[in-house]
């Protein structure tokens, strides 16, 4: 199954207000003036990454499967509490030079894949940004490598200003990142942007160092061996009581009754946590693709209505199944982040 081709019908969705009003209702965003016509700018300024979004979206299938016919690629528009939480994080940060409110994932076999990957988006695209996260890990332990691309000369006369973010995962860096981001639903914290306990963060860094050696494939020969050497990581799961968080999210029921699994590839996902009852409520909602406008509206306002423990995001894929590998911390799933850390470090 391919993403259905659009293109001609999805492009007319730009902006309608300059850049100096985008500037300043982000400013006001910055400024916790969160008032209905600064968020409805913000909702259209995102509206009008799609087009872009789904443009490069259609060429990484092609160039992703060419290499690893088991790569998953999926798009998603930033959550807006994500965006105004960027633009008050970064202080130079504006709502028009905000790279990745548009982003593209790529999800592939191994670091050979990976690579392979990026040199096609690199022959095929023109690139604004490379950071290298494999080669040069965050300091919380987070690799991928990610891309910022700007549109063929022919496309900017309407997209002037929009970019969209590649992110190229392997599977193990992947399933790595979002069991990051579920601990952080449990706990109520966001490693992910470095606020997170230290004892946590910790832990994470140190997983990720020993899964980056196994699919490095350092010390292969000696693995049963190796595997004694994560006593520190073995203590840290102990103390953070890892195995029993995680092993409650098995099973979890999903309300999919709005999707239609033959024809939908635009999905909201919906997330609550209760920490008191320690249950997961999971909603999606699927739509066709030309329902694009009708789909992102109803994402706008159901980001006005979030909670504390809510979240929520708006994601384009060819099916559930590859949705739930892409956004697994959506879907309370980390049965294959458990596989790998049993399989890597073990339990005792």
């Amino acid at each position: 199954m391919k993403f259905s081709n659009d293109s001609h019908s999805l492009s007319q969705y730009v902006s309608n207000y300059t850049i100096n009003q985008i500037k300043k209702a982000g400013k006001r965003l910055k400024e916790n003036k969160n008032d209905i016509e600064s968020l409805k700018i913000l909702g259209n300024w995102r509206e009008s990454h799609f087009y872009p979004m789904q443009y490069v979206g259609q060429k990484l299938q092609k160039i992703s499967m060419n290499i690893d016919s088991s790569a998953i690629v999926t798009q998603r528009l930033k959550r807006a509490p994500a965006i105004i939480e960027k633009l008050k994080r970064f202080p130079n940060m504006s709502l028009v030079n905000m790279q990745d409110i548009a982003g593209c994932r790529i999800i592939v076999k191994n670091i050979d894949h990976q690579y392979e990957i990026v040199n096609e988006i690199k022959n095929a695209f023109k690139i604004k940004t490379e950071k290298d996260y494999v080669k040069n890990p965050k300091s919380d332990g987070y690799r991928s490598i990610h891309l910022i691309c700007e549109l063929p000369n022919e496309l900017m006369s309407k997209f002037d200003k929009q970019t969209v973010e590649i992110q190229i995962r392997t599977k193990i860096q992947h399933f790595w990142a979002t069991t990051l981001e579920t601990i952080d639903i449990i706990e109520d914290t966001s490693m992910k942007t470095g606020k997170g306990e230290e004892k946590w963060m910790n832990f994470f860094k140190d997983v990720s160092d020993a899964f980056a050696k196994y699919e490095q494939g350092k010390d292969k020969l000696f693995f049963g061996l190796f595997k004694n050497s994560y006593m520190k990581i073995k203590k840290q799961a102990q103390e953070l009581d890892l195995r029993k968080k995680l092993s409650k999210l098995k099973n979890i029921a999903i309300n999919k009754e709005n999707v239609n699994e033959s024809k939908d590839e635009l999905f909201i996902l919906e997330l609550d946590y209760n920490k008191k009852t320690s249950v997961y409520s999971i909603k999606i909602d699927g739509y066709k693709s030309k329902s694009y406008l009708f789909a992102t509206n109803k994402y706008l306002l159901s980001e006005k209505n979030l909670n504390k423990n809510r979240n929520i995001v708006f994601v384009r894929a060819r099916n559930l199944s590859e949705l739930k590998i892409a956004y697994p911390n959506y879907h309370a799933n980390v049965e294959s982040f458990l596989k790998l850390y049993k399989e890597i470090i073990g339990w005792n």
